[in-house]
């Protein structure tokens, strides 16, 4: 197949229930919120559509055949809502956008305080429900696709079934350990990943390792090559990344500068850092300049507020 400029994402799709508040309620404490909206949300998702904001839309055509997204809805309200968002919105091909009347769509209430942290529950609802057969059925868009992103908020067997399909096409496959995994992924899965994306407590899970500073994360980072992991980028905030390669007996560290920004809200950044990742990957630039274009655009998220309301489309590059 003509490998195209085009970006496949598997993964979840929720809807964010976003609560404003002063600070966090203690247990069993009810506190007045200072306001509440809600916006559609989900690593994969968020991803999608981060990445096809940055296709150039000069066509009816261009978004819908740039990014392949694979995801599970629920048959209610905010199912329908989220496929007008996908579809209609961001012109996503339908194909892959199934749906289940077993469960309901993926929900997140989520708490932001007025420092800008949040804390999350997720409800992965028919995000759990995908299966290997409709992950199969994405097969012919695969081998069209030039990268992969997926995540770990839909079942690992079907994050670790999409990683082998890109594998087997030649796709750069990317996996986003995020949200934090509960245990050490199998090596199945490892030897299938080009490039794993993991913050530092992310990375503890991973290995087992404390992981308190730079060195000690690159360590860290460091046994996940040793497993089989193509390269690690380890995400260090407004700090930026740190690309860990093996070449030859020797791991060569590349750290790339974050950029310095009045921080408002953090929600969705690391899946607009992903996203925009992801598209800069899939338009032929190096890693290098591909993280460095992803954190200019993830820094734009931050001063915003809202998930995917708040990521920079292709207008706003520099």
């Amino acid at each position: 197949a003509k490998r195209e400029r085009m970006l496949c994402v598997v993964g979840a799709s929720n809807v964010d229930l976003i609560s404003y508040v002063e600070k966090f309620p203690k247990c069993g404490e009810t506190l007045k919120g200072k306001r509440f909206q809600w916006g559609f949300g989900g690593k994969g998702a968020n991803q999608a559509v981060q990445a096809s904001l940055l296709f150039p839309k000069d066509n009816q055509e261009s978004a819908s055949s740039s990014v392949v997204f694979l995801c599970k809805l629920g048959n209610d309200m905010w199912g329908q809502e989220t496929k007008k968002h996908l579809i209609d919105k961001h012109r996503m091909s339908a194909r892959h956008i199934h749906f289940t009347d077993e469960s309901s769509s993926g929900l997140a209430p989520i708490m932001v305080d007025d420092e800008g942290n949040n804390s999350i529950v997720i409800i992965g609802g028919a995000n759990d429900l995908l299966t290997k057969e409709e992950v199969a059925g994405l097969e012919e868009d695969m081998a069209k696709c030039k990268v992969l992103l997926t995540q770990l908020e839909i079942p690992l067997e079907i994050t670790t079934e999409a990683l082998k399909l890109g594998k087997k096409h030649g796709v750069t496959t990317v996996l986003n350990t995020a949200p934090a995994p509960s245990e050490p992924l199998p090596v199945e899965t490892l030897s299938v990943i080009d490039i794993l994306c993991a913050n530092q407590p992310e990375l503890e899970t991973l290995t087992g390792m404390k992981t308190e500073d730079v060195a000690s994360a690159t360590l860290a980072a460091t046994k996940l090559l040793d497993l089989g992991v193509g390269k690690v980028l380890i995400t260090l905030g407004s700090e930026g990344c740190i690309l860990l390669e093996k070449e030859g007996d020797n791991t060569k560290s590349t750290h790339i500068a974050g950029r310095q920004v009045e921080v408002v809200d953090t929600v969705g950044a690391g899946d607009s850092f992903l996203g925009a990742f992801g598209f800069f990957l899939t338009q032929g630039l190096s890693i290098e300049t591909s993280l460095q274009r992803a954190n200019y655009v993830a820094s734009i998220s931050v001063t915003r507020f809202g998930t995917q309301s708040s990521f920079a489309s292709r207008s706003e590059l520099p």
